[in-house]
């Protein structure tokens, strides 16, 4: 699968992959879309993007992914290459070597840099552990959050909760809520938060996710009516697809033979989506 912002603007020659990424996906602002959380602490999977205009011509057009497959992309000026140039170099699948190579023996010298300079260590020397972003460091910044158990959209994790709590009197009000969101240094710690909490596609789960939005409390000071209720699970339930796409996760015998599915858990992990490109 081809991970790709759903716009893809011209890159600028003097802009770095991080500050075309921005231009690419506009929007996912707190209160309006922002992962992973709203205003009023709602679990938010996503970001809303807006399209970037694309010169005076408009905006851009969404480059579309489904299933797998590319359905819609920017088309190339260059001519199509040989299939054989767009393989692998061992594309024939043929065996180069029967022999079992030992690299951890091997040094592999790599110049990095340190809090008090820069030197050279070997990769492969004993003791030495190895990690790239795709890894998610903590030191990164990245950490896991499970807020899962409760049932519902609302979250409840301490230390997000901590964040937000601007005066640390254990209570969160609706403007501590959007002063907090609104800080950069939140922000940056959000972005690098993996969260799991309960799937928004799922229509049978609506009251118990979102009731809540009915009550009031500090960070929902003003519920929402029975009315304004039903109108957002009409909304929901549109786009809902859970129940409908029945996703199965596939089991295995001993012998590793397929033994059937179990339906994929309505609780799921979620990246900030411009961390995770």
């Amino acid at each position: 699968m081809l991970i790709s912002p759903p716009f893809l603007p011209p890159r600028a020659a003097d802009q770095t992959e991080d500050q075309w990424l921005e231009a690419a996906m506009p929007g996912g602002e707190p209160g309006n879309g922002a992962y992973p959380v709203s205003y009023n602490l709602g679990w938010h999977g996503g970001l809303h993007l807006t399209a970037p205009p694309r010169g005076n011509s408009g905006v851009e057009l969404v480059r579309a992914i489904a299933d797998g497959t590319v359905v819609y992309r920017r088309g190339s000026a260059e001519p199509p290459a040989p299939p054989e140039e767009n393989a692998p170099l061992n594309y024939r699948g043929d065996a180069v070597t029967e022999a079992e190579a030992e690299y951890n023996h091997v040094p592999h010298w790599r110049k990095i840099r340190t809090p008090t300079g820069t030197g050279w260590v070997n990769l492969n020397a004993q003791g030495v552990r190895k990690f790239s972003d795709a890894d998610f460091p903590h030191w990164r910044g990245w950490r896991l959050v499970e807020d899962a158990q409760g049932g519902d959209s609302l979250c409840s994790d301490p230390a997000i909760l901590r964040e937000l709590d601007g005066d640390h009197d254990d209570t969160i009000t609706a403007e501590e809520a959007h002063t907090r969101l609104d800080s950069p240094e939140v922000k940056a710690l959000l972005k690098k938060l993996i969260c799991k909490f309960p799937t928004e596609w799922e229509a049978a789960t609506i009251e118990a996710r979102w009731g809540w939005l009915k009550q009031a409390s500090p960070t929902n000071p003003e519920p929402m009516t029975e009315e304004q209720f039903q109108a957002l699970r009409a909304h929901i339930e549109a786009l809902a697809f859970w129940q409908q796409a029945n996703l199965q996760v596939p089991q295995y015998d001993a012998q590793g033979q397929p033994s059937g599915g179990q339906p994929l858990p309505n609780a799921h992990w979620r990246f900030d989506p411009h961390c995770f490109i």
